[in-house]
């Protein structure tokens, strides 16, 4: 299963989607850049989703923090456009409470998650 991820028609840029299966699991799956998701063997049956979207980390913070004397210095981090991501509201977190469901088939098949 893979789709869009959108919060009042924007891009949602970085976060998780996080799905209640059928068989009970919890699986979650990183947002992209270009706001998609994608979920690989989902079980066929009814799916709850959650989405988060915290602060991206600053990538400088995160280079600096990852450095050790006399290392080699590595490549950086890949960096989210942090001009691009906004908050999005906590209810969405909860895949029980968030009010985004769909029905897995076998196949693939695209849910483009709109938040609003």
């Amino acid at each position: 299963m893979s789709g869009k991820v959108t919060y009042q028609g924007k891009s949602v840029v970085y976060g998780i989607v996080s799905a209640i299966c059928a068989d009970g699991l919890t699986r979650t799956v990183n947002i992209t850049e270009d706001g998609t998701y994608r979920f690989e063997n989902l079980p066929a049956g009814s799916v709850q989703l959650g989405v988060t979207s915290p602060e991206p980390p600053d990538p400088d913070d995160l280079h600096r923090r990852g450095e050790r004397a006399g290392a080699v210095k590595s490549a950086r981090p890949k960096a989210v456009d942090r001009s691009k991501w906004f908050s999005i509201p906590d209810k969405y977190a909860d895949p029980r409470t968030s009010g985004q469901s769909t029905t897995v088939t076998p196949g693939a098949i695209t849910f483009n998650i709109e938040l609003s």
